[in-house]
């Protein structure tokens, strides 16, 4: 059982640069009829508007900030895939002297923001028949860095509440995934810190998981293939 593109209204967040803008324009190119732009800058997305028309809908959106997560969900009330790619770094160890003033910073635009989209846009999926959410997490989920330990942190615990979301809202409709992604040569605040991690190629090595690629799902659901192609498209693109 897929997950048909066609036709869908996604939303995804940090859509204006990255693998938020490569996921765009992959969704767009597979056929979605609409992908809001969900961003702090509405005119960041100019460029997009320019080359897609009103096929891509900007809406101001941030992770910390409650209320705009709720003003996105009414505005994009006919959502039906939600894409959560946006999150934030500080490369903070533990010993280091901002290393709460970087957790607090982590964790609330990271695992805070993840439950604002999720009970701001649970219900709107509901509604249209349950829709789907893909969470974008690290390989900082499951590996733990020194250099960025509060970083590490706060993916660890979105990832965690992925998991129970997914459980949570099984009976209700929308399907849940988290897509663990490794170094990518992105144009983004996280850039300078991120390329210090290690390459994909060697996760298995590191006893991550056995087999892996610069984009991977996790265990649920698997059988999302045009999101996982699309996906892996967007994450080698970079």
């Amino acid at each position: 059982m897929g997950y048909e593109i066609q036709g869908q209204v996604a939303l995804v967040t940090g859509a204006n640069r990255g693998i938020g803008k490569a996921i765009l324009e992959g969704l767009l190119k597979e056929g979605a009829a609409k992908v809001y732009a969900a961003v702090r800058d509405t005119s960041s997305v100019a460029g997009l508007i320019d080359e897609y028309g009103d096929r891509v809908v900007p809406v101001e959106f941030d992770l910390t900030n409650p209320d705009l997560i709720e003003s996105a969900a009414k505005t994009a009330s006919d959502v039906s895939l939600v894409v959560n790619n946006a999150g934030v770094l500080k490369a903070a160890s533990a010993l280091s002297e901002d290393a709460l003033e970087s957790l607090d910073f982590e964790m609330n635009a990271n695992v805070y923001g993840l439950i604002r989209v999720a009970q701001a846009f649970a219900p709107v999926l509901k509604a249209n028949g349950g829709g789907a959410l893909v969470q974008l997490n690290s390989v900082a989920s499951l590996k733990t860095f020194p250099d960025f330990t509060t970083y590490c942190a706060s993916k660890a615990a979105s990832y965690a509440v992925t998991q129970a979301l997914k459980d949570q809202l099984k009976e209700q409709g929308p399907r849940w995934s988290a897509c663990i992604r490794g170094r990518s040569q992105l144009t983004w605040d996280m850039m300078p810190a991120l390329m210090k991690l290690p390459s994909h190629r060697n996760w298995s090595r590191m006893g991550l998981y056995p087999r892996c690629s610069r984009v991977n799902f996790m265990s649920f659901p698997i059988r999302w293939r045009k999101i996982w192609d699309l996906l892996m498209r967007a994450s080698q693109k970079m």
